[in-house]
């Protein structure tokens, strides 16, 4: 996010910078030259814009373009997303489903922020956690099968964040107790009549 902003900002200053230059250096058509300056025309405007995503900052760039000077294209982008090393705030070490408590369990080492939701059609929870690495080797996915998780799904879903998808038989309620190095959660059919 640092390295998106500071390329952003950086691609703004210079494109103001070459709009100074433009006005100072290029002599307009109908205007007189004085003192070695070029006077710009009071009806002169300029048009910035942006193009690309704040997703994909290396792709980004702008124009600006004046009524009276045409068009100039500045490149907002960076030399090369693969250079780019991601600082994870946490590290996802194992997640396994424990048969004695019915919780699924997640190791971690750092410090862990994550989102929970649940989504329908098909029933399942899920869970993204943020600034993360999935450091788990061997299979993505846990066959559960007890009264209401079916199976446990995980991934490295984005650059730096894992994704957790517990897939369900029917309706839960679910509860997420967080300790020292390992979120715990536990599901149970619901309880709410419709």
């Amino acid at each position: 996010m640092k390295r998106l902003f500071i390329a952003i900002f950086t691609t703004i200053i210079l494109a103001f910078i070459i709009l100074f230059v433009l006005q100072i250096k290029i002599k307009p058509h109908n205007t007189e030259e004085t003192s070695g300056e070029a006077i710009i025309p009071k009806n002169t405007s300029w048009t910035l814009t942006q193009y690309g995503e704040k997703q994909m900052p290396q792709m980004m760039c702008f124009t600006i373009e004046g009524n009276e000077y045409g068009l100039v294209i500045v490149d907002g982008g960076y030399e090369s997303s693969e250079d780019e090393v991601v600082k994870y705030e946490s590290s996802i070490d194992s997640i396994k489903y424990s048969t004695s408590t019915g919780r699924i369990k997640i190791k971690y080492s750092g410090t862990i922020h994550y989102d929970d939701m649940v989504l329908t059609n098909p029933n399942r929870i899920v869970i993204d956690i943020a600034d993360s690495e999935l450091n788990v080797s061997g299979p993505t996915e846990i066959n559960v099968k007890n009264s209401i998780i079916t199976s446990v799904r995980f991934s490295q879903y984005t650059k730096s964040s894992v994704r957790i998808v517990l897939d369900l038989d029917g309706k839960a309620e679910y509860n997420i107790y967080k300790r020292s190095s390992e979120l715990q959660i536990e599901v149970k059919e619901s309880t709410y009549k419709s």
